[in-house]
């Protein structure tokens, strides 16, 4: 029986590519919206409660150095 000769594989699209990669993460094209959205949700909240500590840490600052400046101008 003669041997059968494969096709070369062509090379995957960029489509396909994305498809194994969310299959291997669980997710499908149709998910990727979902998910993304929750990421942007959880990077806003990361982004205002730094933005929060950095209000909180520069009243802190300020608070330190009020006493310094009324003692030498005293």
């Amino acid at each position: 029986m003669p041997k059968l000769k494969q096709a070369p594989a062509k090379p995957l699209t960029e489509y396909e590519k994305q498809k194994i990669y969310l299959a291997k993460l669980g997710l499908t094209h149709d998910d990727v919206p979902r998910e993304w959205a929750k990421l942007m949700e959880k990077m806003q909240s990361a982004v205002a409660a730094t933005i929060e500590a950095d209000k909180y840490r520069e009243s802190e600052l300020n608070k330190a150095s009020e006493p310094a400046t009324k003692k030498k101008a005293g």
